[in-house]
């Protein structure tokens, strides 16, 4: 291990840090990468913020899914994306104090079609939705 690692075998993490920039790994018990964040602090009007992603990796190493997003206090907030092993759009998703809050779309990941859409509040559907094919209405936002 260099500087700024260090190692906690019983979540099988591995933890990285340097100058407003840091990383956790996760490993499956065959050694391989299962899961990597990475994030990066910055300011924006006066707000600490950590631009972070998070990759996830199948047993045999291959990726699975890519997600990118924003922490304010330790929180998702803000938009976030999900992307599948091939690059294809899988969830956009915008949170507000680790709740859903706001735009919300889901594809299929078997063709790519889209699966779910509308709106959040406070964690909860609201309005007008379309869920696998149809047009559900939820309380008003």
């Amino acid at each position: 291990m260099t500087d700024g690692e260090s190692w906690d075998p019983i979540n099988n993490l591995m933890l990285k840090r340097s100058k407003g920039v840091g990383s956790v790994e996760r490993y499956h018990e065959n050694g391989q990468l299962w899961e990597k964040t990475t994030g990066e602090e910055y300011r924006k009007n006066g707000q600490l913020l950590m631009k972070m992603t998070t990759e996830e990796y199948w047993y045999d190493g291959k990726l699975r899914s890519r997600s990118k997003g924003i922490l304010k206090d330790g929180k998702l907030h803000g938009p976030s994306e999900t992307y599948l092993d091939d690059g294809r759009l899988s969830k956009k998703e915008t949170y507000k104090d680790d709740q859903l809050d706001g735009p919300y779309e889901w594809y299929y990941y078997e063709n790519g079609q889209l699966k779910s859409k509308g709106i959040h509040k406070n964690g909860l559907k609201c309005g007008e939705w379309f869920e696998d094919g149809e047009t559900v209405t939820h309380p008003p936002c």
